[in-house]
């Protein structure tokens, strides 16, 4: 039998559905996904204190804390910015060591500032302070800061009802 010409070349019926194209909303979600991440991780003042730390407790509400070079003090140790830098600040050496980071992370504030004056490149410090320790074991870590250009602190505390 012999089929007609026009129902050779009738299409078939259309449904009203459309695939979903989730490759560019896939793309939206990770960009998105990355900038959470990384501002949250970048802030200053959302932070974790290391074991063994506990802070100086305060009667007094959060103020908002700017950014600034984060350094952690503790029994076990000396941390800049998360990195672990001296074990204690007895010796010779290990004052050189932290002196000596100090500077790095001053340059690496001054170089990202020349390539772009958004970044700020002032001297500032957040003190992370275990509150067992006395202020003469803090005294050579703040004279290292002052030698790399750091002279305005700022001690992290925490609120009465937790760290």
């Amino acid at each position: 039998m012999r089929v007609p010409r026009w129902k050779k070349n009738k299409r078939p019926a259309e449904s009203g559905d459309f695939p979903l194209q989730i490759t560019s909303l896939a793309d939206v979600f990770t960009i998105l996904l990355v900038f959470l991440l990384k501002s949250y991780a970048s802030s200053a003042a959302f932070f974790q204190p290391g074991p063994g730390l506990s802070l100086p407790v305060t009667q007094k509400e959060g103020v908002a804390v700017q950014e600034a070079l984060r350094i952690e003090v503790s029994s076990s140790g000396i941390l800049l910015d998360g990195r672990f830098v001296v074990r204690d600040l007895e010796s010779e050496e290990s004052q050189k060591a932290l002196t000596e980071a100090f500077r790095i992370a001053r340059s690496k504030q001054d170089y990202l500032h020349s390539k772009n004056s958004e970044v700020a490149a002032d001297g500032r410090l957040l003190l992370v302070v275990d509150r067992s320790l006395s202020y003469g074991k803090l005294q050579p870590a703040l004279r290292a800061a002052s030698l790399a250009g750091y002279g305005e602190y700022k001690f992290v505390v925490s609120t009465e009802g937790g760290q």
